[in-house]
């Protein structure tokens, strides 16, 4: 099961959000897309694909969302957003 969700804040700024073998979770997908807007080398981001639900690990033991953020066919980078709002 894939889902997909899009969330606007302008009429230009439209990102999809694709969650791979999960339900969404907008609430990660909220943080991201807050610190998405401070950060310029992120500008014109449209799709962010999750890779399962959030996790721990044994050597990150936060729970977590992984993916990766695209701007059209292009990967700008990996990303890792946590509970607390930190986003690396």
């Amino acid at each position: 099961m894939d889902t997909r969700r899009s969330l606007s804040t302008t009429a230009k700024a439209l990102i999809q959000f694709f969650w791979k073998g999960t339900k969404a979770h907008p609430k990660y997908e909220q943080l991201l897309e807050a610190k998405i807007k401070k950060n310029q080398k992120l500008a014109g981001t449209d799709k962010v694909d999750f890779a399962g639900d959030p996790h721990t690990s044994d050597k990150d033991e936060k729970q977590r969302a992984s993916g990766q953020i695209f701007k059209g066919s292009s990967r700008l980078t990996s990303v890792h957003v946590y509970e607390n709002g930190d986003v690396i």
